[in-house]
């Protein structure tokens, strides 16, 4: 082997070198791969407060966000006083839009509890 098939040799192993960098550099420059993120709630609907003769009530519901992006389960886990109002409120939190979780880069679903209010002062 020549000194000018050493140097075409050298000088391929190094671009392929810079190319490698190059490509791992601008992965890099464009960000990690999002694993995990939180749900987010997109639109939370509200209830009506028709028919409620009382001036302030609350109900907490257990939701289920599923990992297909679709409300599951709705279960009233405390009443606000008014069955008009739960029923609204379990029906407003059917509806909500939102992002399902991620976890580990997987889609998971996810159940939080959502307070729903009135107050008529």
């Amino acid at each position: 082997m020549g000194k000018e098939d050493i140097m075409r040799t050298f000088l391929g192993f190094s671009l392929l070198i810079m190319a490698f960098a190059g490509s791992h550099v601008t992965s890099q420059a464009a960000g990690p791969q999002e694993k995990d993120r939180k749900l987010k709630i997109l639109k939370k609907p509200q209830p009506s407060m028709q028919g409620c003769g009382q001036s302030a009530g609350g109900i907490r519901a257990r939701v289920t966000f599923d990992k297909s992006g679709k409300v599951g389960v709705v279960d009233a886990e405390r009443s606000s006083g008014c069955d008009s109002f739960d029923r609204s409120a379990v029906r407003a939190a059917k509806e909500i839009r939102f992002e399902p979780a991620m976890k580990n880069g997987e889609l998971i679903t996810v159940v939080k509890l959502i307070e729903y209010t009135f107050n008529r002062y």
